[in-house]
């Protein structure tokens, strides 16, 4: 079942979805997260709470051959999928990994995170490890709970349940099995 409001009218306030501002994210996202990736592009990758698409689309651009989105937001998902991409509506991210066990060799959860309430954090990871494949890796970012800027970012989306500090995203990613 789709969040029971339209999460692009804040993402909106950020991203025009223009052919400049999409070549600009993509770009930003290749700086931000080239160095991290890795080396074999044959795995497939997955984009959780993918949004319009730009990582997608940056990966697609560092030629991974098998790259796939999930969105829950209708509108998002449907922007990412005119522009080509691979990307499926889901109402439950677990169902949705637990029937992916063992298959992606990256997995992005890109500022999202942060929108999923405490108490289901911690399975949520646990559920995108097994969806990885033994030597797959997690690329994972979130509010810094110790940045000056710490509580606008935290309250700055009606939809953040939290924020992070490196000893509480140590503590989720240990429990989720992570080292």
């Amino acid at each position: 079942m789709p969040p029971p409001f339209d999460y692009s009218i804040y993402y909106r306030l950020f991203h025009d979805n223009s052919p400049a501002h999409t070549d600009m994210m993509v770009s930003y996202m290749r700086a931000e997260l080239g160095a991290l990736l890795p080396r074999t592009l044959h795995d497939p990758a997955l984009d959780i709470g993918c949004g319009t698409g730009y990582a997608m689309l940056m990966l697609r651009g560092m030629g991974f051959q098998d790259v796939r989105g999930i969105e829950v937001d209708p509108a998002q998902a449907r922007t990412a999928r005119e522009h080509g991409l691979d990307v499926e509506l889901v109402s439950d991210t677990l169902a949705y990994l637990d029937k992916h066990a063992d298959c992606f060799g990256l997995v992005l959860l890109l500022d999202v995170l942060e929108h999923i309430p405490a108490d289901q954090q911690i399975e949520l990871c646990r559920a995108i490890r097994r969806a990885l494949r033994p030597a797959g890796r997690l690329i994972l970012k979130v509010p810094n709970a110790t940045s000056l800027l710490a509580m606008r970012w935290r309250y700055n989306d009606f939809t953040h349940c939290s924020s992070f500090t490196e000893r509480s995203m140590y503590f989720v990613l240990r429990n989720a099995g992570f080292t």
